[in-house]
């Protein structure tokens, strides 16, 4: 695993008090184990988005675009939590009337 992806990973868990030692990352599928809010969706994305604004290197481990704009950058960390987030929390269900 790269340096990089070992951070966002545990930032990640961090999240969610996953214990990242823990994790199977080998796994299928390891990213159902645990489950967000939306809001703290949101701001893994913004936080990941810096992470890859800040560090290019990090940008081009996860993405295989050589054009790097803010637009891009905010794709490529939306596509990472697509693929990789932990579930979302489903909301309280509506009781029927």
């Amino acid at each position: 695993m790269t340096k990089h992806l070992m951070t966002i990973l545990k930032k990640m868990c961090s999240m969610v008090k996953a214990d990242y030692d823990k994790i199977d990352f080998k796994s299928v599928h390891w990213f159902l184990d645990y489950e967000w809010s939306i809001e703290q969706e949101k701001k893994f994305v913004v936080w990941l988005a810096k992470y890859l604004k800040d560090k290019p290197s990090a940008f081009k481990e996860l993405s295989d675009s050589n054009i790097v704009s803010n637009h891009r950058i905010m794709s490529v960390a939306k596509e990472f939590v697509y693929t990789y987030g932990w579930k979302v929390k489903m909301s309280e269900k509506v009781e029927d009337e």
